[in-house]
């Protein structure tokens, strides 16, 4: 498994993509599924949603 320092380039980038991608949600649902990814590249060891009946 990479040790989590080489992973910073590639999460940094996922960010901003998320970031970009949240200017341009065209709905709540989809600003919910983009906080939830957000929520796991900058946490993933902290328990996150996804499963709620909120998601589907």
């Amino acid at each position: 498994m990479p040790h989590p320092e080489d992973l910073a380039p590639a999460r940094e980038a996922i960010i901003e993509q998320l970031v970009h991608m949240a200017q341009t949600a065209k709905n709540s649902a989809t600003i919910l599924r983009l906080a939830e990814a957000y929520a796991w590249m900058t946490d993933p060891s902290q328990p996150h949603g996804g499963g709620g009946s909120e998601m589907r």
